[in-house]
């Protein structure tokens, strides 16, 4: 597959976020040379030709390493990464709703010591345009047909997300990460790990990471996550797709000016 028959790539990390992804494409093709199987799907609307490929593992450095190998395999227009997240409810995130990240903070890079702790983060950005396409796509009826555990729907969310090796189950520590940033609206975990990959490749791909909240990242993090996995997945799937048909239709109409 080559750069021009592959308008967008997709990476998931759990098996209930890679479902819900095909479970709205068209699989046409699976690649089992590779440890990690590479789906090649259509949009069924616009016919999109794309990949989708799960991560394999949890955590930065497993980012990195699919990363790396999906960019082996093919070359594709817009990279995603998406998946679920720990919402920080102090920022007005809900459980359900969805976080579209325009900086990605990785917050284990440290100097640790006798006398202190000194923490060093390091900050990536995603795509303007992505992030342009994300914030029309909000504004569509991307939410038609989903289910809701309480019968709301999903807001969206663009901000900073966190980004570490950590399961981070603490309210202390949620709020000490709000007192040194902002504009942080949750965290996960592989982000920082696809951004540092894509740093490192030759050829520029556009990436945004739009992630689903199933929990807060606190102690009741096990049954929220329980009780949003799905549907959280399933918005994160419809709205990544709504967002990558915006992406396209934008940069078509500036190369028919």
């Amino acid at each position: 597959m080559t750069k021009a028959d592959c308008d967008f790539a997709v990476l998931t990390v759990q098996d209930a976020e890679l479902a819900a992804v095909l479970d709205l494409a068209q699989v046409i093709g699976e690649d089992r040379s590779f440890p990690e199987t590479l789906y090649r799907v259509r949009l069924p609307d616009s016919g999109l030709a794309g990949v989708v490929m799960p991560v394999g593992g949890v955590g930065r450095v497993e980012g990195a390493i699919a990363t790396s190998l999906l960019l082996s395999r093919v070359t594709p227009l817009r990279l995603y990464l998406v998946g679920i997240a720990g919402g920080f409810e102090a920022r007005g995130v809900a459980l359900g709703d969805l976080l579209v990240a325009d900086y990605i903070w990785d917050y284990e890079m440290q100097r640790l010591s006798d006398i202190r702790n000194e923490s060093r983060p390091r900050l990536f950005s995603t795509d303007h345009d992505l992030l342009s396409a994300a914030s029309a796509a909000e504004k569509s009826d991307w939410q038609k047909g989903l289910p809701r555990v309480n019968g709301s729907r999903p807001n969206v969310h663009f901000g900073t997300v966190l980004s570490g090796d950590k399961v981070i189950a603490s309210s202390t520590l949620v709020a000490n990460f709000l007192r040194e940033n902002e504009r942080l609206i949750g965290v996960e975990m592989e982000g920082a790990g696809v951004a540092a990959a894509l740093a490192r490749y030759p050829i520029p791909v556009p990436f945004l990471m739009i992630r689903g909240v199933v929990d807060y990242a606190n102690d009741d993090k096990r049954e929220q996550s329980r009780v949003w996995l799905t549907d959280a997945c399933a918005a994160t799937a419809a709205f990544t797709f709504a967002a990558i048909e915006h992406a396209h239709d934008t940069n078509r109409a500036r190369s028919e000016q």
